[in-house]
């Protein structure tokens, strides 16, 4: 509790920033089981620390996916594919600092 308010006091004075603090929590890595930042999984193993893509996140990868690649769109497999690379680029690009899942 005092880290928050410590970085609250920080952000909104000398920053000048607003936070939510309906949406701040300060927690351990560590402890919580099911962290989730900027859809990153982050914990530690007997190898060390680890960051990896979230559940939730490699989910909504598949549902988008599914969804670009329906075939009751109408479109040419030429359109979809260049669609599906753009989307693949971007997300590998995203998450290309998380360990292999």
């Amino acid at each position: 509790m005092r880290l928050l308010a410590t970085s609250r006091t920080y952000l909104e004075n000398k920053l000048q920033l607003k936070m939510n603090t309906q949406k701040s929590k300060v927690v351990s890595v560590v402890a919580q089981k099911h962290f989730k930042f900027l859809g990153f999984a982050m914990g530690k193993n007997g190898n060390g620390v680890y960051i990896r893509v979230h559940r939730q996140s490699l989910v909504k990868a598949k549902r988008k996916l599914k969804e670009l690649t329906s075939r009751s769109q109408g479109r040419n497999a030429r359109q979809v594919m260049e669609n599906v690379k753009v989307y693949i680029r971007g997300w590998i690009g995203y998450f290309y600092v998380a360990d292999s899942m």
